[in-house]
């Protein structure tokens, strides 16, 4: 609108607002597994669910693709503050326009392919945020 009124010529256009990261932190408790979350959360959990969650007490991570529907959870143990980080900054670094390269701390976390983990798949009710439905 400014470069209307004004008559500046416009740099650029925003097509589509970035997409925010929700994650949460959890200090003491927790329990989370698989049925746990089927049971009580499955329901909620493509709205209700955090993309990222750090269980610190109890060193378990989620973490949710909102594009294909599923959620991993991590049992990282004494690990699960670095895995939490590492997957925050991956997340951020796709959202965001990168000027400096991309995200490499992947390729030095070789501990990241020994921790166990499980999915749980969730039906997608509509196109993720900043998508539109074909």
């Amino acid at each position: 609108m400014y470069c209307l009124q004004t008559g500046i010529a416009n740099n650029g256009t925003l097509i589509a607002r970035p997409k925010i990261v929700t994650g949460a932190i959890v200090l003491s408790g927790g329990k989370v597994s698989v049925d746990i979350i089927k049971k009580n959360y499955y329901e909620r959990l493509e709205d209700g669910w955090p993309e990222i969650l750090l269980f610190l007490d109890a060193g378990i991570v989620t973490i949710k693709d909102i594009y294909e529907g599923y959620i991993d959870i991590y049992r990282a143990g004494e690990d699960a503050l670095l895995v939490f980080m590492k997957e925050l900054l991956k997340i951020l670094s796709y959202r965001t326009s990168e000027i400096n390269g991309g995200f490499y701390l992947d390729n030095y976390l070789f501990a990241m392919r020994s921790i166990e983990f499980d999915t749980i798949e969730y039906p997608l009710t509509r196109p993720p945020y900043g998508q539109r439905g074909i």
